[in-house]
């Protein structure tokens, strides 16, 4: 089941000294062979020139897909399979540091967890 999450900015009585998590996500651009940019077999990233290489964006080795329909209005025609979580990229059948990868990014968090507190 997917929820999206909101704050009543009225109901922002409660001060908390430290966040329940932290969540650390690495950003970084990688040089693998993203067949959006150059093909594994016909024109690899390590037969072209380094200054035409195109590095893959990525967020902890892996890059960030659109899902197949928007998941603000059309939530339930999502299922589960169509995001990825830290806890799935661990699990993933393939290297994503040296090969590529794509999902939609999603944190799973507890109701009532306190993830970030404003200044």
């Amino acid at each position: 089941m997917l929820v999206f999450l909101s704050s009543d900015p009225d109901d922002m009585t409660s001060e908390v000294e430290e966040a329940d998590l932290i969540y650390y996500i690495g950003m970084d651009f990688n040089k693998v062979n993203n067949y959006h940019f150059h093909d594994p077999e016909y024109y690899p990233i390590e037969d072209i020139a380094r200054s035409h290489h195109l590095y893959s964006p990525q967020l902890n080795h892996i890059s960030f897909t659109f899902n197949s329909r928007p998941p603000l209005t059309q939530s339930k025609e999502l299922t589960d399979t169509d995001f990825c979580t830290p806890e799935d990229i661990k699990n993933y059948p393939k290297d994503c540091s040296a090969e590529y990868c794509e999902c939609t990014h999603i944190v799973n968090v507890k109701l009532g967890q306190v993830i970030f507190k404003g200044t």
